[in-house]
């Protein structure tokens, strides 16, 4: 089995959860920790099984910028169609799960810590 590689740890500048958070609330949904953990396990899991999904997040052109373009474009597509709600995270993606721990600081700096989103 190959070692499960996450976008973080190989664009480490790129910041998943912040991007997952944009798309949601750019939508008009209330970012909770759930959604914004089965963006980026979704966003992973991609990562790991998908390679031209890898390829784009890896980019490089467009000023260092295209990576990120490119998740973003894929993240407001699930968010648009709110994945989230039929298409439960399976077993096998569940390892592609991160612990964020920066994203509950910056929710609870930020007042965006409520009881309904943790």
């Amino acid at each position: 089995m190959k070692k499960i590689r996450t976008i973080s740890s190989a664009v480490p500048a790129l910041c998943v959860w912040m991007i997952a958070e944009t798309c949601l609330e750019k939508a008009g949904i209330q970012p909770t920790n759930e959604k914004v953990n089965w963006l980026v396990t979704f966003a992973n899991f991609q990562f790991h099984t998908n390679i031209q999904f890898r390829k784009g997040v890896l980019r490089k052109t467009n000023g260092g910028n295209a990576g990120r373009d490119y998740l973003y474009a894929f993240m407001n597509h699930w968010v648009k169609g709110k994945m989230w709600e039929n298409n439960p995270l399976r077993d096998d993606m569940l390892k592609f799960q991160e612990e964020i721990p920066e994203y509950n600081e910056y929710r609870k700096r930020t007042g965006k810590l409520t009881e309904s989103s943790s």
